[in-house]
């Protein structure tokens, strides 16, 4: 083979080189300094292959060389100039790199120069050659990224290399609108100087797939969709909001896409105190939406579609994410008008580095969204279908705000409604209906200050699933909260504590869930370690009680315990003794909750009107203007120290008296589980309710059956069959109620397993009541009941004054019949 050697020099730099000739038709090869100074030289016909140390020498003497294969001017007129070069004596030569680098293409790649213009060539350069774009550095980026193309861009790792962009709250960070896009092994961090507005969630982010609002397209007159985009693949990503950024969401899937698959990310946040910092994000797009103001001026409204009647909105769907670890943000998801949307395996903790940053929220759906009326005809009947959250385990839950208002929350204000609005004269959509929606074993914990339930659905209809889920608060708060709601609400094998409110709603089934009301009374006893310890099991120091929460995480080493025997306190230094042992290191009460809305305490007490059952807030001044420092919204959430109520109408800022939906009883009597108005067609099997001053709660509601499982461990009663319900029992336990009379001011209390007021109807069978010694009577009926049953039923305990307290006749002229009830001896019970 004949071998020619030759000199190109580099400026300063001259490099010796060795070239293959070609006898046998084999390439040439040629060495040099850098690609900047290569239009300089002349390259000897038979060189066709470069290779270069650097892009620009002159600036660093080894960063970005590359390989070069011989061109022509037709070619390279396809690719960025950064890509090519055309030597001295004419000769084209384009980049020949797989994968290819912003490096190779003139990037400083030191995170803080403004290396876009690189990024941006080596992207059109990979596009154009059909090969993957290499971050293996870490590269400043001003301003979003556009990926309209099919692409794959690969990292080195997540903890070597990434994209910083410097963006605002107006665009998006990377943004995909190609099918065909891989993204894989590096870190995206972006940050912006403002938080993102309200229906704006696509902006802001660190990448955001689709658009939210599409401008209008017509072909022969008549309005047609965009392109869908397909096939997004997010592998091994780090996706941070950096510090002192103001929030935006990591992940935005919106408008007109499908065929979304994100696989182990690490996603940090950085201010989830605000509503929007979600994970992910799933949201539907249109072509075109107004977003008019509050009658007060300041507050952008929900999103309202235009009157066009060929406008189209589009829903995303088939969208999957696995294996996530959350930090230091706001929310995991919020899903709207969305379907096929899969998200499980989450590790979300509420901790960074130790500190609580206030992350608040796991999951909303947002059930009044917009769904068929203008869907595509490829989404139609299609929205709201086939979503689910399983495998998850979040702790450390804390904070206050919007999003600290329930850890799930299903509910029908999203960014369209679904009603008329009296105040501001907006139309609002109808109301949807869901399909196949399941939420399965999930694991959470909070510590929220300011959340009035853990799990909230309201305004909801259609079919739902919650299995396997534990929702635990160390503070006293609202469980499970359904309101308003119809269809198949199944709820099995889960665990809640705090009150359970079913107000309004027709077709709830739980299964084998326990359902731990407020304990009084109540101590937050310190261990050396709590864990092992069971929710509700017995346990005892000097004195026994029963665990009224337990901590989800395995170091925790707090515990709430509810006295049992003895109103005297534990002592500290003492053994605890449950299935496990701990010793107890300090004790302190527990508190009470406030009035709050909008994250913000405003008064102290509410006033009788509302303790009656009214429907109009009065609130005291909180500093030298009286009412709410801020205007509230029709759906906006207030808690107080009896649970939560809903603003009924609009009011300005500073608004005295506030209308609200009305208060349910059961929320100032405190029931552990609370069956409100007009509720019908619930079912409960094999449930264990237990704790608050009423572990049942039942008014106005009917076709309520409770069959096996237990109630236990009441203040007062163990089941309040109160106006106007209609309940069937079959094989329920009832143990260990009124425990207020433990309490010296509550020593007299009259106590009862099961309370039956007027107009209430009662079927018993099968029954059985236990540790009956702080019971005056195990059954008691009013005589103003409509009537009701009880029969082959077991009394084990020794109530105070008796088992039974039944008058003979009852004012309706109806009857309460008992048949086959015995004592554990078997001894036939007197009257029946």
């Amino acid at each position: 083979m004949d071998r020619r050697s030759f000199l190109i020099g580099a400026g300063a730099a001259v490099v010796a080189v060795r070239s293959a000739g070609a006898q046998d038709g084999s390439s040439g090869l040629t060495v040099l300094a850098d690609k900047v100074t290569a239009t300089e030289k002349s390259v000897p016909e038979g060189v066709n292959r470069l290779v270069t140390f650097a892009y620009d020498a002159a600036q660093h003497p080894t960063r970005g060389g590359a390989r070069y294969r011989l061109s022509d001017a037709d070619e390279t007129a396809r690719h960025p100039q950064a890509a090519w070069f055309s030597s001295a004596n004419g000769r084209y030569f384009l980049l020949d790199e797989n994968p290819a680098s912003p490096l190779m293409l003139g990037a400083v790649g030191d995170g803080e120069t403004d290396d876009a213009a690189s990024v941006q060539a080596t992207r059109d350069f990979c596009v154009a050659a059909g090969r993957p774009m290499l971050i293996d550095a870490y590269f400043a980026h001003v301003g979003k990224l556009v990926l309209d193309q099919p692409i794959s861009i690969r990292g080195i790792g997540r903890g070597g290399c990434g994209l910083y962009l410097a963006i605002n709250r107006e665009i998006e960070g990377v943004n995909i609108l190609a099918s065909g896009v891989t993204i894989e092994d590096i870190e995206i961090r972006t940050h912006i100087p403002k938080s993102i507005q309200n229906g704006q969630g696509s902006y802001g982010t660190c990448i955001t797939i689709g658009k939210v609002i599409y401008e209008p397209v017509r072909k022969d007159g008549k309005l047609v969709a965009p392109e869908l985009v397909t096939a997004t693949a997010l592998s091994r990503l780090k996706l941070t909001r950096a510090e002192g950024s103001a929030v935006g969401h990591a992940i935005a899937c919106v408008g007109r896409i499908s065929g979304v698959v994100g696989n182990d990310l690490l996603i940090e946040g950085a201010s989830p105190k605000h509503p929007h910092g979600d994970a992910v994000l799933v949201h539907w797009g249109s072509s075109g939406e107004d977003f008019p103001l509050e009658p007060d001026g300041t507050t952008v409204k929900p999103l309202v579609m235009r009157r066009d009647p060929e406008a189209f909105t589009y829903h995303p769907n088939n969208i999957r994410f696995e294996n996530l670890r959350v930090r230091n943000t706001g929310r995991l998801t919020a899903i709207s008008a969305a379907y096929a949307v899969q998200i499980g395996k989450v590790d979300y903790d509420g901790l960074d580095d130790g500190v609580a940053r206030n992350g608040a929220q796991l999951l909303d759906l947002v059930v009044g969204d917009d769904g068929d009326r203008y869907a595509h005809p490829d989404d139609q009947g299609k929205v709201f279908s086939n979503i689910s959250l399983t495998d998850v385990i979040a702790y450390n839950i804390a904070g206050s705000g919007i999003n600290a208002r329930a850890l799930i929350d299903v509910s029908g204000f999203g960014t369209s409604k679904q009603a008329n609005d009296p105040n501001t004269g907006a139309r609002y959509l109808e109301q949807p209906r869901w399909k196949n929606i399941e939420i399965a074993n999930v694991l959470m914990e909070s510590d929220l200050s300011d959340t009035t339930e853990l799990i909230n659905v309201r305004n909801f209809l259609g079919d739902i699933t919650f299995r396997d889920v534990q929702a635990i608060a160390k503070v006293s708060q609202g469980g499970f909260s359904l309101q308003q709601c119809e269809g198949n609400l199944r709820f099995e094998n889960c665990t809640v504590n705090g009150r359970t409110l079913i107000n309004d709603c027709d077709g709830v089934a739980m299964r084998e869930c326990r359902l731990v009301g407020s304990m009084l009374p109540v101590l937050a006893i310190k261990l050396n370690s709590s864990k092992g310890f069971m929710l509700g099991e017995r346990v005892t120091g000097g004195k026994t009680g029963v665990v009224g929460r337990i901590a989800a995480i395995p170091d925790e080493t707090t515990l709430n315990v509810q006295l049992i025997e003895n109103w005297a306190p534990f002592v500290e230094g003492e053994d605890l003794v449950g299935s496990v042992r701990g010793r107890i290191v300090s004790i302190a009460t527990q508190s009470n909750a406030t009035l709050t809305v909008h994250g913000e305490t405003v008064g102290a007490s509410l006033g009788a009107d509302l303790e009656a059952g009214g429907t109009v807030i009065t609130v005291s001044s909180k500093g030298a203007r009286p009412g709410f420092p801020r205007a509230v919204k029709i759906g906006d959430k207030i808690s107080y120290d009896g649970g939560v109520l809903y603003v009924a109408r609009y009011a300005p800022a500073n608004t005295a008296n506030i209308e609200v939906t009305p208060a349910p009883a059961s929320m100032r009597a405190g029931g552990a589980l609370a069956l409100e108005r007009r509720s019908r067609n619930l079912r409960f099997e094999n449930c264990d309710v237990s704790g608050s001053s009423r572990a049942i709660d039942m008014r106005n509601c009917n076709a309520v059956a409770f069959e096996g499982g237990r109630v236990r461990d009441a203040g007062q009663y163990g089941m309040l069959v109160g106006e106007g319900a209609e309940v069937s029992v079959d094989g329920t336990i009832f143990s260990n109620n009124g425990l207020r009379r433990l309490l010296p001011q509550d020593a007299t209390l009259p106590t009862r397993d099961i309370a039956v007021s007027e107009n209430a109807l009662f079927a018993g069978r099968g029954i059985r009541f236990e540790d009956s010694g702080r019971i005056v009577n195990n059954v008691s009926v009013n005589e103003g009941a409509l009537g009701g049953s009880l029969q082959n039923s077991i009394f084990a305990g020794q109530p105070i004054k008796g088992p039974l307290s039944i008058p003979r006749t009852l004012k309706s002229g109806g009857r309460f019949a008992l048949a086959e009830n015995r004592t554990a001896e078997g001894v036939a019970l007197q009257g029946d």
